[in-house]
């Protein structure tokens, strides 16, 4: 599945998506990623102070990887961009 991350917030939507998909409290996720629980909580709660190390650190710890992609090609194969809102309205 594919998961659209663009601020803090949605980050922490994907990541504690991504927790409750494989059945992990958020306990079990700090442990295997050596991170405090409150941490993991922050991270999944938007908080914009979370650290680049942490970021990757729960990406690992859920076999998950960062790919950096042009933001228009993301917004526009998610159906998120005008163009596609335009479609959905006319029904195509």
């Amino acid at each position: 599945m594919l998961y659209f991350a663009a601020n803090p917030a949605s980050f922490g939507q994907a990541i504690r998506a991504l927790r409750l998909d494989r059945g992990l409290t958020q306990a079990e996720l700090a442990e295997a990623c050596v991170l405090r629980t409150a941490t993991v909580s922050a991270a999944e709660n938007g908080s914009p102070g979370t650290r680049a190390e942490t970021i990757f650190r729960l990406l690992g710890a859920l076999d998950r990887e960062m790919v950096l992609r042009d933001r228009g090609e993301v917004r526009r194969e998610l159906g998120l961009d005008d163009e596609a809102r335009r479609e959905r309205r006319r029904g195509a």
